[in-house]
């Protein structure tokens, strides 16, 4: 029998303007080789224009930026997914799937509210934290933030997707076959993510990155920022790793759960954070400036 599990939960707190760190001893503290295929989709997630490199006003920071994005087929595999990555865990199965390339964007996110699909109280805007995204100028390409779980479904299955469970989103990171990070097992640095460097949060600018931004760091499938930026909410609630017994907490009924897994590290976390079987569980009305959405879907 394994020993005491330990799993974390972000509790929702007004605390406006301190972002949420997820700490490398597992604390939260306010703060293979495939090619995909891109999915021709009718509903991409959001419109963007290609362009070489943007310049962000308030940093005077200029980073690379891809082409527009779109969602990516995924292949299937098994994955373990766990709580201690060292434990013997039986595997899952993931059945081919979408996954969009890119974080859902502030200006994605902005067409759901206007529609009248994202409801206000399941967000908070760059008037509540500088660290909010929503609202804030020259960040429309950033990724939406300080959203709950409740939102993140929302803007998904308003764009006619869902959130990707935390398999898939382990299978999409390329964590599968056993990586360190998307990338590789090489070190993080800032041409590969948006993460807590020594230069401070976000690699010194105090902010994320746009979404469809540093392609180096893409994973094996070239989905973008599955390491740092921000931490991003899945529909799973409760862990697939059959020989470790669960919690009392893992243990409450799916139709009443308020814990969902979330995985990837953000702009506010140490290097330690990004790696790709680091996941933890979050409080779903949580509304973090380190969370946002990634949407997925069923492949026609």
């Amino acid at each position: 029998m394994m020993g005491m599990t330990w799993f974390l939960i972000l509790f929702a707190v007004p605390m406006p303007n301190v972002p949420i760190h997820l700490a490398s001893n597992g604390i939260i503290l306010p703060a293979m080789w495939f090619s995909a295929r891109i999915h021709d989709s009718s509903q991409p997630l959001a419109k963007a224009e290609p362009v070489e490199a943007r310049t962000e006003a308030a940093t005077a920071r200029t980073v690379a930026v891809v082409e527009p994005r779109a969602l990516l087929e995924i292949p299937g595999g098994e994955v373990k997914v766990c709580y201690d990555p060292e434990a013997e865990c039986a595997p899952a199965t993931v059945q081919p799937f979408l996954i969009g390339r890119t974080e859902v964007t502030v200006s994605d996110f902005s067409a759901c509210v206007d529609a009248g699909k994202c409801l206000p109280e399941h967000f908070q805007n760059h008037a509540y934290s500088k660290f909010c995204n929503f609202g804030a100028e020259f960040m429309p390409d950033h990724p939406m933030n300080c959203v709950r779980w409740e939102g993140a479904r929302d803007y998904c299955e308003f764009a006619g997707f869902r959130l990707p469970t935390i398999e898939e989103w382990l299978q999409a990171s390329g964590g599968a076959d056993g990586r360190k990070y998307p990338w590789g097992d090489g070190p993080a640095d800032c041409t590969l993510a948006g993460f807590h460097s020594p230069a401070g949060r976000g690699c010194g600018t105090d902010a994320t990155f746009p979404a469809d931004s540093l392609p180096g760091g893409a994973s094996p499938y070239g989905v973008l920022h599955m390491a740092g930026n921000v931490i991003e909410w899945t529909s799973s609630t409760h862990s697939t790793c059959e020989t470790d017994p669960k919690s009392e907490a893992e243990k409450v009924r799916v139709e009443g759960e308020t814990l969902r897994y979330v995985a990837g590290g953000s702009f506010t976390d140490d290097p330690t954070v990004l790696v790709v079987n680091k996941r933890n569980l979050a409080e779903q009305e949580t509304k973090s400036v380190s969370m946002g959405i990634r949407c997925a879907g069923d492949l026609p």
